[in-house]
């Protein structure tokens, strides 16, 4: 739900992880069924996503929050914001690069954790996230100040 923010999304993607799980374990055994499964659904959240953005590439998409309470104050109306875009932004990316990224930065997943489920090295995780944050910095540096960029790679 974090990924695709769309209830009917997010179920679609869950019955599609569920198949997948089903037949990949019934082909072999599965070490890290938590580190499998995060990377799973967020691949195929990634996916959802590419597709509702490839069907509707001229309109944008909709978050159920971004209508502003008045009770939220300015700077969580602008992190919500910026938050939107950044999954608008996961489409531009290499699916590789969304994926790392994600798995990182908002599941809050080892960089040891994403290489075994994406089965890459370790370091390779590294470049792809850094690569990500590149280029998400570049396209959203219009709404948010430098320092949120500064403190997102200082928390790695």
């Amino acid at each position: 739900m974090r990924v695709t923010n769309q209830y009917t999304d997010a179920v679609d993607c869950f019955q599609d992880v569920f198949l997948e799980v089903v037949s990949d374990s019934q082909k072999g055994e599965i070490r890290d069924w938590g580190a499998y499964l995060r990377w799973l659904t967020t691949r195929r959240a990634i996916d959802t996503v590419r597709r509702r953005h490839r069907k509707h590439s001229a309109s944008v998409l909709k978050d159920s929050h971004a209508i502003a309470d008045p009770s939220n104050d300015l700077q969580a109306i602008e992190f919500e914001d910026l938050v939107q875009r950044v999954r608008e932004e996961l489409v531009h990316l290499s699916p590789a690069q969304a994926e790392a990224f994600w798995l990182v930065c908002v599941e809050q997943c080892t960089q040891s954790e994403v290489a075994e489920s994406m089965q890459i090295e370790r370091n390779h995780v590294g470049v792809l996230v850094y690569r990500a944050r590149q280029h998400l910095q570049q396209q959203l540096k219009h709404l948010a100040p430098e320092s949120f960029f500064k403190q997102a790679e200082d928390s790695q």
